[in-house]
């Protein structure tokens, strides 16, 4: 399975000169003038185009003369211009429409004396060298160019009164199917412990490790809102603004890598619950508050960086997976860090339960009966036990524990256990 991947990398651009800005400042102004023609002959087209269905290329027939007169645009822009609206037609009208170069208006090259720059066609003839900043976001740039990903846009847009260098690249990589790999990894996304991560392996039908990531993310963001609130009083919130995302940002990209490292030492697929509305749902003033704090996107990061390195994700129905228990089935809602089922007597901590939950969706294919989620030890001592021993919970049942010989009944063992489902992303 082949998927293309996107990526945008701004660069900076050093002061321009007098004559070279007015060019851009004259250019963008016209583009926009140009866009916004554009949306209102979408908007009427009814009206204007008659019984002609509404296509691109009928657009470009209706409007492309008159517009080519009237605004000056070179005709590659002009439709570069048809092109980024009518692919914004269905969405709300902005006013800001970035300019799209493409290989035939701009190229990237570099002075006598060595310095790199991108020329760009504007309103006059020839190009204009925009010189760009040889800093962290230029080094990005080039190891993006050497790791084999292809430039084919770049974007330009104004920003603050100021212009702003966006270069696109994609990449065409190769996904193999789940059910290639060995094993699979299972990530619960939560407020105490960011992510936690279930390895479990279909063939020995068992958990062969377990990991708590990101604990920090939590008290730190409730030490950003305590001093947020404290400086609010004395009127010197600014001095807080972006630190709370640029650290969550920064810590949700470090634990997705590791769990990346996790999924190739352990040859195994991603699986993720799927977050998406999840905050949207209102509980208490304190319970929203912690909730709000999650940082869902790890889901989307943890996709995006899997798809990059090869490895595909498994997106599963988060519902439940706190409450069911891996072994018996039974639904049992609990409180605090431990999970206990009154069932069977099953005894783990809350998150790694939910991972394990996750990952038995993930392996529909397997009869839930045999399986034994415990991580049995090559020796008589316990590897990890199923409740860690800095939470103060009490280990109530082995890990050679083993069902009753009972057999529950049909709906306990399907009960919110779904198919998995795959979704590149």
């Amino acid at each position: 399975m082949e998927r293309e991947l996107r990526k945008i990398v701004e660069l900076n651009i050093l002061p321009l000169s007098g004559v070279k800005k007015d060019r851009l400042d004259t250019l963008f102004s016209t583009w926009q003038s140009a866009c916004s023609t554009l949306f209102d002959a979408i908007e009427y087209w009814d009206g204007f185009a008659y019984d002609l269905p509404l296509t691109s290329v009928n657009l470009h027939h209706q409007t492309y003369n008159g517009m080519r007169v009237d605004t000056g645009l070179p005709s590659q822009l002009l439709e570069c211009a048809r092109r980024e609206v009518f692919a914004r037609r269905k969405q709300t009208r902005t006013v800001n429409v970035p300019i799209r170069y493409d290989n035939r208006t701009m190229r990237f090259g570099s002075t006598e004396n060595g310095n790199p720059i991108v020329a760009v066609t504007t309103m006059v003839k020839g190009r204009t060298a925009i010189p760009l900043k040889q800093d962290g976001t230029y080094k990005r740039y080039l190891k993006f160019r050497t790791d084999g990903w292809n430039c084919n846009s770049v974007l330009m847009l104004k920003r603050n009164k100021s212009f702003v260098i966006q270069i696109v690249f994609t990449k065409t990589v190769t996904l193999k199917e789940p059910s290639a790999f060995k094993n699979i990894v299972a990530v619960d996304i939560g407020s105490t412990n960011l992510a936690t991560v279930v390895v479990y392996s279909p063939a020995e039908k068992r958990v062969l490790r377990s990991f708590y990531l990101g604990r920090d993310v939590a008290p730190r963001q409730r030490a950003f809102e305590n001093r947020r609130a404290k400086l609010q009083s004395y009127g010197r919130i600014k001095e807080l603004r972006h630190d709370q995302n640029n650290f969550t940002k920064t810590r949700v990209h470090q634990i997705a890598h590791q769990i990346l490292d996790i999924a190739k030492q352990y040859n195994g697929c991603l699986a993720v619950e799927d977050l998406d509305g999840f905050t949207d749902i209102h509980y208490t003033v304190k319970a929203n508050r912690k909730i709000h704090r999650i940082p869902t996107r790890l889901g989307e990061v943890i996709g995006r960086v899997g798809i990059e390195n090869g490895v595909p994700m498994l997106v599963e129905n988060p519902a439940y997976t706190s409450q069911d228990c891996p072994k018996c089935g039974n639904r049992h809602k609990v409180s605090g860090r431990e999970y206990h089922c009154p069932k069977c007597g099953w005894t783990v901590n809350r998150d790694r339960n939910a991972g394990e939950n996750i990952a038995l969706r993930a392996t529909n294919h397997f009869s839930r009966q045999d399986m034994v989620f415990g991580q049995k030890p090559r020796s008589r001592v316990a590897v990890t036990p199923p409740v860690r021993s800095d939470e103060g919970c009490v280990v109530m049942v082995s890990q050679t524990y083993r069902p009753p010989v009972e057999c529950p009944a049909p709906e306990a063992l399907t009960r919110g256990f779904a198919s998995a489902t795959f979704r590149a992303r």
